[in-house]
């Protein structure tokens, strides 16, 4: 069961990495951009909406995030709206200004006081910017399929070779049972 969730989790942790990888390819060429807006009124007597928008978009090689929390004093409808926009690539914003090492490498958070979000002025509003590089998603992804690699490589040698499939202890000195864990080699379980 172990076994199987494993390889279950690596295959998709590899189809992830192909997606991130995919996914960087097309951001050089097409920028998409996903809007989600979600307004609720808080205080019906007050007329109060509780604002919240997420914009996620791709950019050349990146992925730029900002999130945008607040409350608006008007009376707006309430909505949950959802949109997705493609249009030509362009770069990222701090790219072109003097950069810390983290910035270079395309990583960057930042979160400060707002009081417009997603057209509505708000009030005790947040905006929060995360900008991360598509090749760390892609690289998060394909560790596990690199440990599952490793694994089952180093599983097969200790079974083509004179060495205990369970610990890889060597077994030529002691080939009926390995001094290490206790195992009896696969060959002696069939004699017996």
């Amino acid at each position: 069961m172990k076994r199987r969730l494993l390889k279950t989790l690596a295959v998709l942790s590899l189809l992830l990495c192909a997606a991130a990888t995919g996914l960087s390819i097309r951001s050089y060429w097409v920028s998409d951009q996903w809007t989600v807006q979600w307004n609720r009124t808080e205080d019906h007597q007050h007329h109060i909406l509780a604002v919240f928008s997420l914009q996620v978009c791709s950019t050349k090689g990146g992925i730029e995030a900002v999130i945008g929390t607040g409350k608006a004093n008007e009376n707006f409808r309430e909505l949950i709206d959802a949109r997705h926009r493609a249009g030509p690539a362009y770069p990222l914003i701090f790219q072109s200004m003097d950069r810390t090492i983290s910035e270079r490498l395309g990583f960057r958070f930042v979160r400060e006081q707002s009081s417009w979000v997603l057209g509505l002025w708000v009030s005790g509003g947040t905006k929060t910017l995360v900008n991360f590089p598509f090749w760390f998603p892609a690289m998060v992804f394909a560790t596990l399929p690199a440990l599952r690699r490793a694994y089952l490589r180093r599983r097969t040698k200790a079974r083509n070779t004179n060495c205990c499939h369970v610990c890889g202890y060597d077994l030529r000195a002691t080939p009926d049972r390995c001094p290490e864990c206790g195992t009896v080699p696969k060959k002696l379980e069939m004699r017996i």
